[in-house]
């Protein structure tokens, strides 16, 4: 027997719907643009779809003033028209996120995994620069990794420094944590301090709430570029095991001190939602929720 779909998390809708069937159904009534005064952008992973036709039809709901690209692998045979309609339908593009992989490929020990991450992170510049997006967060080593192997990693990102720069794209390392790094912090803290200046961090709030470290990380706000907002709710995984993105409101995270915290270090970089929903209301049921924290 199906479970009701209300008490499905996010990982369980496949088995329901299409992700365009799913966003097809949305409720409009009500769900109007407001962007006046808002600061928190959206990544289109919130969104959930795929076809992009139907993500640009979708986009037009989202109450935000700008989004977070990213590239699916199965836009990858006809990236250059999704890019093209994308800049065609005008949003707004003020960071993209490279392929999560790439942390994956730099952490492995054989040098054409390596050499395969560099080149995805060349690829995903060339994207940047072509949507006259600024930053581009990615990871720089498998958080299940026991050795992200931190200093090589830096000296191959190195490479790219100049291709970045000549093309206006900065790029955004985030804190994630990882086996042997005993806390978030300490990971966070070794970049702060060795990280070349031509590149900044990306901050996810989750990963910074799991072990209370968000005034921690907080003060490191100068180099900070990028925040990326999911609540936690004291687990990184669902009842069956399986990654879970818990959405602003449904944990424990006080994000009107998260909020605080950043302005007290004057932190000037963007905030950007990151959790897929159920649809675009309740993409903007959150953005309000987080809108209020950020004014409380």
């Amino acid at each position: 027997m199906k479970k009701s779909l209300s008490y499905l998390p996010i990982g369980d809708l496949a088995e329901y719907f299409s992700p365009a069937i799913l966003f097809v159904q949305n409720v409009r009534k009500g769900d109007n643009k407001i962007v006046k005064d808002r600061k928190i952008n959206c990544s289109i992973a919130c969104i959930g779809v795929n076809d992009h036709r139907v993500l640009i039809n979708e986009m037009n709901y989202v109450n935000s003033p700008g989004f977070e690209f990213m590239v699916y692998s199965i836009w990858t045979d006809h990236s250059r028209e999704v890019i093209r309609e994308l800049k065609s339908a005008g949003f707004r593009f003020d960071s993209m996120h490279a392929p999560k992989q790439t942390g994956r490929l730099l952490s492995e020990i054989n040098q054409q995994s390596h050499d395969q991450a560099i080149n995805l992170l060349k690829e995903s510049i060339d994207i940047a620069y072509e949507l006259g997006i600024h930053i581009l967060t990615t990871h720089l080593w498998d958080q299940n990794s026991n050795d992200p192997k931190l200093s090589r990693n830096l000296e191959s990102l190195y490479t790219l420094k100049d291709y970045a720069i000549d093309r206006s794209v900065n790029i955004s390392i985030e804190f994630i944590p990882h086996t042997n790094g005993g806390g978030y912090v300490p990971t966070a803290e070794y970049l702060y301090h060795n990280l070349d200046p031509a590149f900044s961090f990306t901050l996810d709030l989750e990963f910074a709430a799991w072990n209370g470290e968000i005034a921690d990380v907080a003060k490191f706000a100068d180099r900070i570029s990028n925040v990326h907002i999911r609540d936690y709710n004291g687990s990184p995984v669902d009842e069956k095991g399986r990654r879970y993105y818990c959405l602003p409101g449904m944990g424990k995270t006080d994000f009107s001190f998260a909020f605080s915290e950043l302005k007290m270090h004057n932190y000037k970089g963007i905030y950007t939602l990151e959790a897929r929903h159920y649809s675009t209301k309740d993409i903007n049921d959150s953005l309000e929720l987080l809108h209020k924290a950020m004014n409380a």
